[in-house]
C-alpha cells in the first residue's frame, strides 16, 4: 500500500520554520535566564535550528526530484 502525501509547500516550509524559531527561542532564552547564558545564544539556537531544518528540507526535495 502506498501513502498519499500533501506536497510541501513554501508557504508551510515558512510556517514550520517560523513556529521552530519561535519556540527555541522561547524555550533556550528562558533557559539562559534561568542559568545565566550571555544574551546571544538564543539568536545562535535559533540561527542553527533554521540552518539545519533548510538543509534537511532542501535536501529532502533533491530525493524527491531524483526519485522522478
Amino acid at each position: 500500500m502506498t501513502e498519499m502525501q500533501t506536497p510541501l509547500t513554501w508557504t508551510r516550509i515558512i510556517i514550520i520554520m517560523a513556529i521552530a524559531a519561535v519556540v527555541t527561542g522561547v524555550g533556550v532564552g528562558a533557559l539562559g535566564t534561568l542559568i545565566g547564558l550571555p544574551p546571544w545564544l538564543p539568536g545562535a539556537a535559533l540561527a542553527s535550528v533554521l540552518g539545519v531544518s533548510a538543509a534537511f528540507l532542501i535536501q529532502r526535495r533533491n530525493a524527491q526530484r531524483n526519485l522522478r
